[in-house]
């Protein structure tokens, strides 16, 4: 009974258990764009916004103990999709994704309790192509938030920096 009871205020309190869908399409076709999160920074969020709101974010990765353990009891294992270069199945701080391509990818970074990590950017996911988002911080304290391609050479995964990002872009539907 309390054990039932702490997971429903856990649930509530991190705004709840279920799965959220992505505000994004998501595909499992042979050109999707496969994108991968990463969040090296502690109490703070990675979120996909839809194209025409920012208000509606929904969570990717949150590096949290407890919201972390939720999601230990509600989803089972974190979301992987067959990437270059696997990571850690079981690393909660890491999530994957296929998308449709030509999406507009909106990715919006909060939550730091310092206030040292707002923002956010936006990409063309390419078909066929994979990406590595990575969240980290910086010996001051802010945060930054880089975008790889990731490519094989030779047989070797090889990472280059993301050329054609934006700021986060949210066109309003009026």
């Amino acid at each position: 009974m309390k054990y039932s009871f702490f997971i429903s205020m856990l649930c509530y309190l991190v705004g709840g258990c279920a799965t959220q869908t992505v505000p994004i399409v998501e595909s499992q076709e042979h050109d999707s764009a496969k994108v991968r999160f990463i969040n090296k920074m502690g109490r703070t969020w990675i979120d996909l916004y839809p194209e025409t709101e920012c208000n509606k974010g929904v969570n990717v990765i949150y590096d949290n103990v407890i919201n972390n353990a939720v999601r230990t009891i509600s989803e089972g294992s974190p979301k992987r999709v067959g990437m270059l270069d696997p990571q850690e199945p079981t690393n909660r701080n890491i999530a994957e994704y296929s998308f449709k391509p030509g999406q507009l990818i909106n990715i919006g970074v909060g939550g730091n309790p310092r206030g040292r990590c707002l923002g956010g950017l936006s990409f063309i996911a390419a078909p066929s192509m994979q990406y590595e988002v990575v969240l980290s911080e910086q010996q001051s304290g802010r945060c930054t938030l880089a975008v790889q391609v990731l490519s094989t050479v030779e047989d070797r995964v090889q990472r280059q920096p993301m050329r054609d990002i934006r700021p986060l872009v949210c066109k309003r539907a009026y």
